[in-house]
């Protein structure tokens, strides 16, 4: 029967029975499939607490009681090192790079599932630090940040690697859309709660609180406790991504990434990640002026401004970080995309203040220069690089999906197929990897 079967027919069935399996694509698949409900919360409840955290220092620095903890720190001090002063706030980003690259080796290790657990709880002990500041000083919010930063650097890779792949594919950028949303959110209520806290005690030097910066620090650990408990009921995908051992794993990360500049395919990756991620921060969306705005006019065109980057430069730059890798790539190709995200932040955090005291409005001419260089490259690698990253990636996820709904027995039952057909791209990858490892132990 087999060899008589029409495989158009075959292959037409099993892409009916796959789409009512996964059911409508879009905004509407996130309320109507509870799964993908499932993925999208948790999603969001990650960005919300990137968010809160980027979003709630900035309040912090202009609160007297805060600034009376910093001594030579003080951001807003005229004859403070204005090194110190972007150290203050880039080090976490400097964290977030430091755990951005350790996010693939901890992903592989232990699966996404427990990567997110232990990104999570690192996050934690860094928020606990910074709340003893009023004891410990600018050293203490420093060490603190640092170690916040490494949980947001691991988290803000993780969660959209681990939505890449338990999200049918018609989803997977409105998941990773939806996660940029929620780090605007979580921007917006962190700004909110500094304007209320800002009034415990007063708003003066000598009548405000240490409360007024301590609750906003210490509202981070409510979403973090809610994603880390969330977290343990949801089920672990793809355990054959682990390995044996967390040794061979490790050295198989170093073969990974020297695969990703070996050929001329996935060498254009790396510069669409890396250099578009380059371009995402030097629009100067992290950038914050040490003076007051001149007035609603400025106002006015900073909201211009961050809502076009909220529907492009965003969402649209992880989206690409996370979808033009082939699956057997794609946990060390996020995280040198996502590594050149945070080491660029760290940059631009540190350099700001020292250009904003030499050429002033001059910063914000050079930012937007790089924006149109940035809108140039995108173009430019569109026309010649395409969609091919991403078409690979679900070629290769149409297969695992195949196998898990049970369309690739099915089709081998009708003797299309050789006993090997079901063997994804990224296994014969994975174990070639493995044969390397182990002969270079036995050498």
């Amino acid at each position: 029967m087999g060899a008589g079967v029409d495989n158009a027919a075959i292959y037409d069935a099993a892409l009916k029975r796959r789409q009512s399996m996964m059911g409508a694509s879009g905004p509407m698949a996130l309320v109507k499939n509870f799964r993908v409900f499932r993925i999208a919360l948790f999603a969001c409840i990650g960005g919300v607490l990137y968010g809160y955290n980027q979003g709630m220092f900035s309040g912090l620095l202009t609160m007297p009681a805060f600034q009376s903890h910093m001594g030579e720190y003080d951001p807003f001090d005229p004859t403070a090192d204005q090194t110190k002063k972007g150290w203050l706030t880039a080090i976490l980003e400097l964290g977030a790079w430091i755990g951005t690259l350790m996010s693939g080796f901890v992903a592989e290790t232990i699966s996404r599932k427990y990567g997110i657990l232990v990104a999570v709880s690192v996050f934690v002990i860094g928020v606990v630090i910074q709340a003893t500041a009023q004891y410990g000083g600018h050293d203490v919010i420093l060490a603190g940040r640092f170690i916040t930063g490494m949980g947001v650097g691991s988290l803000a890779i993780i969660i959209p690697i681990y939505n890449s792949e338990v999200a049918p594919p018609e989803v997977r950028g409105a998941l990773v859309a939806l996660q940029q949303l929620a780090i605007t959110f979580g921007i917006l209520i962190s700004f909110w709660i500094d304007y209320g806290t800002n009034y415990i005690g007063g708003t003066k030097l000598g009548e405000q609180q240490d409360a007024a910066w301590l609750v906003p620090i210490c509202l981070q650990l409510f979403p973090a406790v809610v994603l880390f408990f969330g977290m343990l009921f949801i089920a672990e995908h793809f355990p054959q991504l682990r390995e044996p051992t967390a040794w061979n794993t490790f050295k198989l990360q170093f073969v990974a990434i020297k695969s990703l500049f070996q050929t001329k395919a996935m060498f254009k990756r790396v510069i669409v990640a890396t250099v578009t991620m380059f371009f995402q921060q030097w629009t100067g969306i992290n950038a914050w002026a040490s003076q007051a705005a001149a007035g609603w006019a400025a106002v006015v065109f900073v909201w211009i401004f961050i809502i076009n980057f909220g529907f492009s430069w965003g969402p649209c730059a992880w989206i690409i970080v996370a979808e033009i890798w082939p699956l057997s790539s794609r946990p060390y190709g996020s995280s040198l995309g996502a590594s050149s995200n945070w080491l660029n932040n760290f940059i631009v955090g540190q350099v700001t203040p020292q250009m904003l005291n030499k050429i002033g409005y001059g910063s914000y001419i050079l930012f937007g220069l790089l924006t149109f260089l940035g809108a140039g490259f995108v173009w430019f690698f569109d026309v010649i690089f395409g969609s091919q990253g991403i078409a690979q990636a679900d070629f290769e996820r149409m297969a695992e999906i195949n196998r898990e709904i049970g369309l690739t027995a099915m089709l081998q039952g009708f003797g299309g197929s050789d006993s090997n057909h079901d063997i994804m791209p990224s296994e014969k990858l994975k174990e070639e990897e493995m044969r390397t490892v182990q002969v270079g132990e036995q050498d």
